[in-house]
């Protein structure tokens, strides 16, 4: 088994060789919890759920598969942040993921290879999803699931995307084409 369990959970990257099979340690649960706050400016009272997604997160992060389709996080950004149709949480998830990775890097923020970047990104995914989802409901546009749905779908697509580019675990640019395949989803 390959759990990390208990509190805190050691380093940041401790990452396996040839990290192909999938999965990728995302640090300590305050981590990512803190960066979620720095994100969420509308001060929405979203720390308990915060915790909640991010304790989510960190249990599935093992067993996280590249298996993600940009074109269907570009179909949903677009969706969510352009039209007026109702929609559901997964789509809100996606949009935010994609939100989250264009506002990181087009920031130029962080090293893009630490686990301190991964939970930059995780935790903007979260506080996006629960800034769309506020929004869409407000509006009357929120088409089904809740917003703890939104954040767990938002910070798993952007695991999702880490693995399947190899941005996980790339200290020191050994692998540089990572980076370049998320670049291409913030033209």
């Amino acid at each position: 088994m390959n759990n990390q369990g208990g509190q805190g959970g050691g380093g940041h990257d401790q990452q396996q060789p040839g990290s192909g099979g999938g999965g990728f340690n995302i640090g300590d649960i305050a981590g990512i919890v803190n960066h979620a706050q720095n994100h969420d400016q509308s001060n929405s009272g979203d720390q308990q759920l915060f915790g909640q997604v991010a304790s989510f997160l960190q249990s599935k992060a093992g067993n996280v598969q590249g298996d993600v389709n940009e074109n269907e996080l570009m179909n949903a950004h677009d969706k969510v942040n352009n039209g007026t149709d109702p929609v559901n949480s997964h789509e809100i998830g996606n949009a935010a993921a994609l939100g989250a990775i264009r506002n990181v890097l087009g920031s130029g923020s962080g090293n893009t290879g630490s686990g301190d970047f991964q939970q930059k990104l995780i935790g903007a995914a979260m506080a996006q999803a629960g800034k769309l989802f506020d929004q869409k409901q407000n509006a009357g546009q929120a088409g089904g699931g809740s917003k703890e749905d939104a954040m767990n779908k938002a910070g798993e697509q952007v695991m999702k995307l880490l693995v399947k580019n190899q941005v996980s675990g790339m200290i020191g640019g050994g692998n540089s084409g990572g980076l370049s395949g998320l670049m291409k989803l913030i033209g």
